[in-house]
């Protein structure tokens, strides 16, 4: 996140990351508080940097996950477009 921080500082822009697992987007009460966290971030134009939260996770960790996690999230707040950094 250091590296993500000091990147769009350099564009005077704030980030924040938020983890999140799939299980987030089976729930309605659980997909409704990610998704008022998302547009609550936004609002204060805060970028969000969307993770797989590793620590909870039941499921084996697959290549990929991320970017389903990022398209989950940008479609919880009917995003125009995803931004992947690698």
């Amino acid at each position: 996140m250091s590296a993500y921080s000091a990147a769009f500082a350099k564009y005077d822009k704030t980030v924040a990351q938020i983890l999140l697992t799939k299980d987030v987007f089976g729930k309605r009460s659980n997909y409704i508080n990610a998704r008022n966290t998302l547009n609550t971030l936004i609002e204060n134009n805060v970028i969000p940097i969307v993770n797989e939260n590793d620590s909870v996770s039941i499921d084996e960790l697959n290549f990929g996950d991320n970017d389903t996690l990022a398209a989950l999230a940008a479609s919880a707040i009917d995003a125009d477009k995803v931004h992947y950094f690698y």
